[in-house]
């Protein structure tokens, strides 16, 4: 299936060259380079093809509509840790006692189990980190080249000595939107754009690229912020302008590939790590903080639920897949996938052969997008946090809260408010031992285990 792929991407790649304004050795590479963009806490809703009506996206759309967009596209976990660890391993990282964010520090990918960098870098890929990481392996051991690490988030304005020191300064939620500095989000694109500079049409590179955008702190640009005016309260008026920076520097990656003629042989996947953030103690220095009142960052809209959430606001997030001479422009996929499929296709793509031995529990999408296969990625998807655990098998939804089980209809009530266990026993039973089945293999959260 691979040779098939490389064969074929390598005529269409040299066509593209062929009819391009701006011919360059690049565009004849056979196997594409990789940028694999994630961002923190952005919502489905949040983005303007989802229906976002907040802030416009234009640059994040034009990702989206150059290539495929997932309706139904989940990440394995509800929080950035996890969900992070299962994009690159390509399981759940459940398997190995990751499911919250403390069980950073104690849980390992399994030592003979390599990542996607990894792959790509054995396939003969130059790799890179730019930005958040946050994944129980050091980059350093993984990565060419690791430009501004973040593990949890910063700020994103620099102290007086220069430092992004993040993540828990006190002054984080007090500062005002303003224009000095150098902005994160603007730096590590040009980290990104530094780092691809240097890369030539002989090697293929491979660029993890880790946002810190929209997480908190909630600190916006001026010219942003300003812009914005015509939204009423003030947190959601900074969050939008963080989303606003965000999006323009997507533009500028865009701006940068098609400029620089590889944006035909170059893989862009996108995707947020978690659903939107709920407001917490790190807010209450606003002088306008309403303890009484729950403060989520973004547009929840049909969604319930948020980050830490496993009902579809926390897991269900925007994604995206572009590669310009194999999958159609603005395509629409609506079968269920997960971020865990990113790491086996991408490898398909880029010709770059996984250890036979590897677990993997993500999918190659190649064959599904490509429409030369019916079958769904995925006939059931599982989650657990702790006490709480979810499955999704075709439109049904199992959710669990310790011994309370409840059963949703996505297609009719993507909203999750009407259980439907007492009309579907059967269904929910037949989700429920599949779970429990799964759960089983899973470990103890590492956190809790006695060291």
């Amino acid at each position: 299936m691979i040779n098939k792929y490389i064969t074929t991407m390598a005529a269409l790649t040299l066509s593209f060259g062929a009819n391009a304004q701006t011919n360059t050795p690049e565009q004849k590479l056979s196997r594409p380079n990789v940028l694999f963009i994630v961002v923190d806490d952005l919502g489905w809703s949040d983005v303007g093809y989802n229906g976002s009506t907040m802030v416009a996206t234009p640059n994040i759309d034009r990702l989206a509509n150059m290539g495929v967009t997932f309706t139904d596209g989940y990440v394995t976990a509800p929080i950035s840790g996890p969900s992070r660890n299962g994009m690159v391993s390509g399981m759940y990282s459940q398997r190995y006692g990751m499911q919250i964010n403390a069980d950073l520090k104690h849980a390992h990918v399994p030592e003979n189990h390599k990542t996607m960098p990894e792959t790509l870098h054995d396939a003969g890929y130059r790799t890179a980190l730019v930005g958040k990481w946050h994944v129980c392996r050091e980059p350093e051991a993984i990565f060419d080249e690791v430009y501004q690490r973040i593990d949890i988030s910063s700020n994103y304005y620099p102290d007086s000595l220069g430092n992004y020191d993040g993540p828990r300064l006190p002054i984080l939620a007090t500062l005002e939107p303003k224009d000095e500095n150098e902005y994160m989000t603007d730096r590590l694109t040009n980290y990104a754009i530094e780092f691809m500079n240097k890369q030539t049409s002989k090697q293929p590179f491979f660029l993890y690229l880790g946002y810190n955008a929209v997480h908190n702190p909630w600190q916006a640009q001026k010219k942003y912020y300003d812009k914005l005016n015509y939204i009423q309260d003030e947190h959601m008026r900074v969050h939008a302008a963080i989303l606003a920076c965000a999006d323009e520097n997507i533009g500028i990656l865009l701006n940068y590939l098609e400029n620089r003629g590889i944006m035909d042989n170059t893989v862009i996947a996108f995707v947020s790590d978690n659903g939107p953030a709920k407001g917490g103690p790190e807010m209450r220095t606003w002088k306008d903080w309403d303890s009484s009142r729950e403060y989520i960052f973004g547009q929840m809209k049909t969604l319930r639920g948020h980050k830490v959430d496993l009902f579809e606001g926390g897991i269900r997030t925007p994604m995206a897949l572009v590669y310009k001479p194999l999958f159609r422009e603005g395509k629409v996929f609506t079968d269920m996938i997960s971020s865990m499929d990113f790491y086996p296709t991408i490898c398909e793509l880029a010709g770059a052969d996984i250890a036979e031995d590897t677990h993997l529990d993500g999918v190659s999408l190649v064959r599904h997008l490509c429409e030369e296969t019916k079958q769904q990625p995925h006939d059931v998807l599982y989650w657990c946090r702790n006490e709480y655990g979810a499955a999704r098998m075709g439109v049904w939804k199992l959710y669990k809260d310790g011994d309370k089980v409840q059963l949703f209809n996505l297609r009719e009530d993507i909203g999750e408010t009407t259980d439907m266990s007492a009309q579907y026993p059967h269904i929910k039973e037949r989700m429920l031992k599949a779970w429990n089945e799964w759960y089983a293999e899973i470990p103890t959260s590492a956190s809790k285990v006695k060291k």
